[in-house]
């Protein structure tokens, strides 16, 4: 079994993880959004990033596509920790990838869990639908990803004319000399 999987196990053995817990996770196609759940997720992201309702409605609108997936965090019936999974392709040494880009990490409250809880959930959808996960952060949040099985790529390693953040990896068998990304951000 993998590194990541075992993580994935030990945490629901030990620490009973979300079978046993208050929290819930749902994932819904963009385009099956209601307003209420977009005024709610936008609520979420706005206490990570300072932009006003109508700015973060208009990153949605503009960057996500229909199939692209939101990831929601549920305690008590409320949204406490949001990202997004986006259908992005990806060339690993020349070789084109379906692969999803994980975005928009956030969470309501700070050092209660719930950015660990939403990563293990995505961290399984990933490896039950065999996509390779692609992220991008601050250096200050590489020791958490790291612990959640992510693998942090060396600059020489991709070529990502954007990229102002760290990249990360996920579910990614073999190794590769080059990885490739020319779209915009997610």
């Amino acid at each position: 079994m993998s590194n990541n999987l075992w993580k994935i196990f030990w945490h629901f053995l030990v620490d009973g993880g979300l079978m046993n817990s208050k929290f819930s996770v749902k994932f819904y196609e963009h385009k099956k959004l209601t307003d209420e759940i977009i005024s709610e997720i936008i609520y979420v992201k706005s206490k990570q990033w300072k932009y006003s309702f109508d700015q973060h409605k208009k990153w949605i609108e503009s960057n996500l596509k229909n199939e692209d997936i939101h990831v929601l965090l549920y305690s008590n019936n409320k949204i406490v920790a949001y990202s997004n999974l986006v259908s992005i392709l990806v060339n690993f040494d020349g070789k084109q990838t379906s692969c999803l880009g994980v975005g928009n990490v956030c969470a309501s409250e700070r050092s209660k869990g719930y950015g660990l809880e939403l990563m293990i959930k995505v961290n399984e959808y990933l490896i039950c639908n065999k996509k390779i996960g692609l992220l991008f952060c601050r250096e200050v949040l590489l020791k958490f990803y790291t612990s959640l099985g992510w693998k942090q790529l060396q600059p020489k390693q991709y070529q990502i004319p954007i990229l102002i953040y760290e990249a990360m990896v996920f579910n990614l068998s073999g190794d590769f000399s080059l990885l490739e990304y020319n779209d915009k951000l997610f």
